[in-house]
């Protein structure tokens, strides 16, 4: 996935083309100002004011991540209870946009 998303901004940069950030919906945004530096679920939960760990992650997270706004620190074991999240260039750029 990350090789599709850095060949998709290499094409960009180089075909002329302008890269414009995907929107993303309002519970995304709110988990995008949430998340500082790499956190993990139950500090996203928690600074979301959340408790519902279905609901954050249908609703939240796996839009974030689907979209390209938000990637894992460890792709290769997403239910390790070490695994931690941050913001992509992606992320950034919807926040800038607001």
């Amino acid at each position: 996935m990350l090789r599709m998303i850095l060949e998709a901004i290499t094409s960009s940069v180089f075909d002329g083309t302008p890269h414009v950030a995907p929107q993303a919906t309002p519970q995304v945004e709110q988990l995008l100002d949430a998340l500082k530096g790499d956190m993990g679920r139950d500090d996203l939960l928690a600074a979301l004011g959340l408790s519902d760990r279905k609901h954050f992650l249908e609703a939240y997270l796996q839009p974030a991540l689907a979209s390209g706004l938000v990637s894992m620190t460890n792709p290769a074991s997403p239910k390790s209870p070490k695994q931690r999240y941050r913001i992509t260039a992606q992320g950034l750029a919807v926040l800038k946009q607001r």
